[in-house]
């Protein structure tokens, strides 16, 4: 089977792949612990896990704020692609999750 070339599932692939690099960059000196993605038709979502505390949370919640600019963010959105950071206390104990979506309606240009 060969790989397509153009048209949305090679933009969702080279999107995936920058978020991937840009994330681990932007948030030294943390570390992902885990990345989990899903795909359901049009929409794509990655969740980057770091082990971490509140304390922990609030300082990478901090990092990401003042980097995110520095990848084209402006707030959560890019483009169509948006960024949030939460920390986990129930599915995944002591992990700040950063989730990135495309495409996200709250971030499209229209």
């Amino acid at each position: 089977m060969q790989k397509e070339k153009f048209g949305y599932k090679k933009d969702y692939l080279e999107r995936n792949r920058k978020i991937t690099e840009e994330i681990p960059i932007i948030i030294k000196p943390y570390q992902i612990s885990k990345i989990s993605s899903i795909q359901q038709g049009p929409l794509s979502i990655r969740n980057f896990y770091i082990e971490g505390t509140w304390e922990d949370y609030q300082k990478i919640h901090d990092i990401l704020a003042k980097k995110s600019m520095s990848i084209g963010f402006n707030g959560v959105c890019r483009d169509e692609e948006v960024i949030w950071i939460n920390f986990d206390e129930v599915s995944k104990p002591n992990h700040v999750v950063i989730q990135w979506k495309y495409p996200d309606e709250s971030c499209s240009k229209s």
